[in-house]
């Protein structure tokens, strides 16, 4: 089967007590008690859905795997994730502050023909 390296952009956030996890490229979501727990818990869905894809795939559903692969965030989530590219950018060495971003990579199947 044929794949393609992907580059998923992911979010962690601070909300009070509570971390929020996002990935922008996917629509998914979660929280957890720190950076590192929601990071974590965030690479464990990535994987879930990507097993889902490919289950798709192997299903003979491209379209379907398409849909999923290419669905996106809010507009909300996406400039949050701007937002923590620049305050990264200005800080540059700094400590981490509310807002980390990250990247996962990872291979998908090919879902165009």
């Amino acid at each position: 089967m044929d794949t393609r390296d992907l580059t998923l952009r992911c979010l962690a956030e601070r909300d009070g007590d509570l971390w929020l996890g996002y990935c922008v490229d996917l629509c998914l979501g979660t929280q957890a008690d720190s950076a590192d727990e929601v990071k974590a818990k965030l690479h464990d869905m990535i994987e879930d859905y990507l097993l889902d894809v490919q289950r798709a795939v192997n299903n003979g559903d491209r379209e379907l795997a398409h849909e999923m692969l290419t669905r996106k965030a809010p507009l909300t989530v996406q400039l949050r994730y701007q937002r923590a590219v620049l305050l990264g950018w200005l800080r540059r060495g700094d400590k981490p502050g509310r807002s980390q971003r990250y990247n996962e990579y990872k291979q998908v199947p090919v879902t165009a023909g």
